[in-house]
């Protein structure tokens, strides 16, 4: 759905295009609204536990990389 490796390089990429917070978060949150209809996979999972994609996830991971690094672009510098 976008949200893990890609989700978070395009938000960077949009970050680093000067892409508003606010708009960057939307658009994350976007692909999460897709919907498989597959329902638990072969091997019992819920899919739809992991399809979603919660803006507090990215929140947290930008908040996490100022705190740990000082900025964003910090962070890409490294």
């Amino acid at each position: 759905a976008g949200k893990d490796r890609t989700g978070l390089v395009s938000a960077l990429v949009l970050h680093c295009c000067q892409i508003t917070e606010a708009q960057i978060l939307m658009d994350y949150t976007r692909s999460g609204r897709v919907e498989s209809g597959l329902g638990k996979t072969k091997f019992g999972l819920n899919e739809d536990k992991f399809i979603g994609a919660p803006t507090e996830v990215l929140e947290y991971t930008f908040r996490y990389l100022e705190k740990t690094f000082g900025s964003i672009e910090n962070f890409l510098e490294k």
